[in-house]
Protein backbone atom coordinates (compact mmCIF):
# COMPACT_ATOMS: atom_id res chain seq x y z
CA UNK A 1 0.00 0.00 0.00
CA UNK A 2 2.84 2.36 0.72
CA UNK A 3 4.52 1.94 -2.43
CA UNK A 4 1.00 2.66 -4.82
CA UNK A 5 1.26 5.78 -2.39
CA UNK A 6 4.91 6.72 -3.13
CA UNK A 7 3.50 6.50 -6.99
CA UNK A 8 -0.32 7.72 -6.54
CA UNK A 9 -1.23 10.49 -8.12
CA UNK A 10 -4.14 11.24 -5.72
CA UNK A 11 -5.67 14.03 -3.23
CA UNK A 12 -3.83 14.16 0.40
CA UNK A 13 -1.49 11.91 -0.77
CA UNK A 14 1.38 12.89 1.80
CA UNK A 15 -1.15 12.71 4.66
CA UNK A 16 -1.95 9.25 3.77
CA UNK A 17 1.96 7.90 3.30
CA UNK A 18 2.27 9.58 6.73
CA UNK A 19 -0.43 7.56 8.01
CA UNK A 20 0.50 4.21 6.41
CA UNK A 21 3.99 4.79 7.98
CA UNK A 22 2.34 5.03 11.42
CA UNK A 23 1.12 1.39 11.20
CA UNK A 24 3.95 0.35 9.68
CA UNK A 25 5.90 1.49 12.20
CA UNK A 26 3.85 0.14 14.81
CA UNK A 27 3.62 -3.02 13.52
CA UNK A 28 7.13 -2.95 13.38
CA UNK A 29 7.50 -2.51 16.77
CA UNK A 30 5.22 -5.33 18.10
CA UNK A 31 7.29 -7.53 15.66
CA UNK A 32 10.22 -5.91 17.62
CA UNK A 33 9.11 -6.64 20.35
CA UNK A 34 7.36 -9.99 20.24
CA UNK A 35 9.61 -11.57 17.89
CA UNK A 36 13.23 -10.00 18.75
CA UNK A 37 13.57 -11.55 22.30
CA UNK A 38 12.34 -8.28 24.28
CA UNK A 39 9.67 -9.46 25.33
CA UNK A 40 10.08 -12.98 26.99
CA UNK A 41 8.98 -16.10 24.44
CA UNK A 42 5.99 -17.95 25.07
CA UNK A 43 4.60 -15.22 27.34
CA UNK A 44 1.02 -14.41 27.75
CA UNK A 45 2.07 -10.84 27.37
CA UNK A 46 3.98 -11.58 23.94
CA UNK A 47 1.88 -13.99 22.59
CA UNK A 48 -1.22 -11.72 22.93
CA UNK A 49 0.66 -8.20 21.94
CA UNK A 50 1.66 -10.36 18.64
CA UNK A 51 -1.75 -11.46 17.70
CA UNK A 52 -2.97 -8.09 18.22
CA UNK A 53 -0.69 -6.47 16.35
CA UNK A 54 -0.81 -8.93 13.21
CA UNK A 55 -4.66 -8.13 13.67
CA UNK A 56 -4.77 -4.70 13.74
CA UNK A 57 -2.45 -4.13 11.19
CA UNK A 58 -4.99 -5.36 8.46
CA UNK A 59 -7.70 -4.08 10.20
CA UNK A 60 -7.27 -0.94 10.70
CA UNK A 61 -5.79 -0.38 7.30
CA UNK A 62 -9.39 -1.61 6.08
CA UNK A 63 -11.19 1.48 7.73
CA UNK A 64 -8.17 3.63 6.64
CA UNK A 65 -9.27 2.51 2.90
CA UNK A 66 -11.73 5.96 2.15
CA UNK A 67 -8.60 8.26 2.52
CA UNK A 68 -5.80 5.80 1.10
CA UNK A 69 -7.73 4.47 -2.42
CA UNK A 70 -8.43 8.15 -3.46
CA UNK A 71 -5.37 9.14 -2.79
CA UNK A 72 -3.72 6.19 -4.61
CA UNK A 73 -5.44 7.58 -7.83
CA UNK A 74 -7.44 10.29 -8.50
CA UNK A 75 -8.74 8.15 -12.04
CA UNK A 76 -11.91 6.49 -11.59
CA UNK A 77 -13.75 3.89 -13.35
CA UNK A 78 -17.50 4.26 -12.51
CA UNK A 79 -17.98 4.94 -15.73
CA UNK A 80 -16.90 1.68 -17.20
CA UNK A 81 -18.92 -0.23 -14.40
CA UNK A 82 -21.67 1.46 -15.05
CA UNK A 83 -21.69 0.05 -18.50
CA UNK A 84 -20.82 -3.11 -17.37
CA UNK A 85 -23.94 -2.96 -15.60
CA UNK A 86 -26.15 -2.27 -18.26
CA UNK A 87 -24.57 -4.30 -20.73
CA UNK A 88 -25.17 -7.72 -18.56
CA UNK A 89 -27.88 -6.61 -16.78
CA UNK A 90 -30.04 -4.12 -18.44
CA UNK A 91 -30.41 -1.83 -15.98
CA UNK A 92 -28.08 -0.20 -13.13
CA UNK A 93 -29.05 -2.72 -10.06
CA UNK A 94 -28.92 0.13 -7.11
CA UNK A 95 -30.79 2.62 -9.60
CA UNK A 96 -33.52 -0.63 -9.55
CA UNK A 97 -33.95 -1.01 -6.38
CA UNK A 98 -33.98 3.24 -5.45
CA UNK A 99 -37.85 3.14 -5.24
CA UNK A 100 -37.16 0.75 -2.20
CA UNK A 101 -35.14 3.42 -0.58
CA UNK A 102 -36.33 4.57 2.82
CA UNK A 103 -34.51 5.53 6.24
CA UNK A 104 -35.99 2.42 7.50
CA UNK A 105 -34.82 0.01 4.86
CA UNK A 106 -31.59 1.82 4.66
CA UNK A 107 -31.14 1.29 8.40
CA UNK A 108 -32.29 -2.43 7.70
CA UNK A 109 -29.09 -2.82 5.31
CA UNK A 110 -26.83 -1.08 7.15
CA UNK A 111 -27.40 -2.89 10.42
CA UNK A 112 -26.77 -6.30 8.82
CA UNK A 113 -23.53 -4.88 6.72
CA UNK A 114 -22.90 -3.70 10.09
CA UNK A 115 -23.43 -7.17 11.65
CA UNK A 116 -20.94 -8.08 9.51
CA UNK A 117 -17.81 -7.05 11.74
CA UNK A 118 -19.96 -8.84 14.76
CA UNK A 119 -20.05 -12.44 12.45
CA UNK A 120 -16.81 -11.75 11.93
CA UNK A 121 -15.22 -10.90 15.27
CA UNK A 122 -17.63 -13.94 16.41
CA UNK A 123 -15.06 -16.26 14.42
CA UNK A 124 -11.73 -14.53 14.34
CA UNK A 125 -11.46 -13.59 17.96
CA UNK A 126 -11.58 -17.33 19.62
CA UNK A 127 -9.16 -18.08 17.31
CA UNK A 128 -7.18 -15.88 17.59
CA UNK A 129 -6.76 -15.41 21.28
CA UNK A 130 -7.67 -18.91 22.66
CA UNK A 131 -5.60 -20.85 20.19
CA UNK A 132 -3.12 -22.88 21.56
CA UNK A 133 -2.22 -24.80 18.30
CA UNK A 134 0.68 -23.09 16.39
CA UNK A 135 0.21 -24.20 13.28
CA UNK A 136 -3.55 -23.92 13.00
CA UNK A 137 -3.14 -20.35 14.22
CA UNK A 138 -0.76 -19.69 11.47
CA UNK A 139 -2.57 -20.74 9.29
CA UNK A 140 -5.20 -18.64 9.98
CA UNK A 141 -3.55 -15.73 10.41
CA UNK A 142 -2.46 -16.30 6.66
CA UNK A 143 -6.08 -16.93 5.27
CA UNK A 144 -7.05 -13.99 6.95
CA UNK A 145 -3.72 -11.70 6.01
CA UNK A 146 -3.98 -13.28 1.74
CA UNK A 147 -8.11 -12.42 1.72
CA UNK A 148 -7.75 -9.05 3.29
CA UNK A 149 -4.96 -7.80 1.63
CA UNK A 150 -5.83 -9.27 -1.92
CA UNK A 151 -9.23 -7.22 -1.43
CA UNK A 152 -7.16 -4.08 -0.58
CA UNK A 153 -5.24 -4.97 -3.70
CA UNK A 154 -8.06 -5.22 -5.86
CA UNK A 155 -9.94 -2.06 -4.42
CA UNK A 156 -6.62 -0.38 -5.82
CA UNK A 157 -6.44 -1.97 -9.16
CA UNK A 158 -10.73 -1.63 -9.82
CA UNK A 159 -10.75 2.42 -8.54
CA UNK A 160 -14.36 3.04 -8.21
CA UNK A 161 -16.65 5.43 -5.73
CA UNK A 162 -19.44 3.27 -6.36
CA UNK A 163 -23.18 4.73 -8.21
CA UNK A 164 -23.37 6.12 -4.34
CA UNK A 165 -21.70 8.87 -5.83
CA UNK A 166 -21.14 8.38 -9.51
CA UNK A 167 -24.95 8.52 -10.08
CA UNK A 168 -26.19 10.77 -7.09
CA UNK A 169 -27.95 13.00 -9.16
CA UNK A 170 -30.02 10.30 -10.55
CA UNK A 171 -31.64 8.50 -7.87
CA UNK A 172 -34.95 10.14 -6.22
CA UNK A 173 -34.36 8.77 -2.69
CA UNK A 174 -31.46 9.86 -0.38
CA UNK A 175 -30.15 7.42 1.59
CA UNK A 176 -30.17 8.35 5.22
CA UNK A 177 -30.81 6.26 8.76
CA UNK A 178 -30.05 6.44 11.87
CA UNK A 179 -27.68 4.57 14.64
CA UNK A 180 -26.12 2.20 11.84
CA UNK A 181 -26.08 4.44 8.91
CA UNK A 182 -22.87 5.95 8.65
CA UNK A 183 -22.38 7.78 5.45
Amino acid sequence: MQLALVFGSGPDRQSCIGLVSIDFLLFALGMTLTRGGILKQGSFANAMLYRMTVFLAVFLSYFQLRHILPAVSSRAIDADIFAFDMRVFGVEPSMAWDKYVTPLTTEWFAFFYFGYFGLLSLHVLPIMLASKNKDRLSHFAMGIFIVFCTGHLVYMIVPGYGPYRYLAADFKHELSGGLFWVS
